[in-house]
């Protein structure tokens, strides 16, 4: 998958090996709010987590990861776009 530079550097940055982006989804993760499960690999699940993060961040008062909040969210949409509308959209 052709990454931007940006991407590269937001992966770079939390130590998440895009190449594992291809192993077998197997980790069943809910939505927070309760509307359905999606399938996650150890990459996504990782990503989701951070997303998951810099929100509990946002809602904290901390209003300067929104930005990241929203690079996250959209490398997570292009990993898994399916999961990224159950999860989170």
């Amino acid at each position: 998958m052709k990454l931007t530079k940006g991407e590269q550097n937001l992966l770079d940055k939390y130590r998440l090996d895009d190449n594992r982006a291809l192993e077998p989804r197997t980790i069943e993760v809910s939505n927070p709010l309760g509307y359905g499960t999606a399938l996650l690999n150890d990459f996504e699940f990782n990503l989701f987590s951070l997303i998951m993060e810099k929100y509990q961040d946002y809602l904290n008062g901390n209003h300067k990861a929104v930005k990241e909040y929203d690079a996250l969210k959209y490398l997570f949409l292009k990993f898994n776009s399916s999961a990224y509308t159950t999860l989170i959209d």
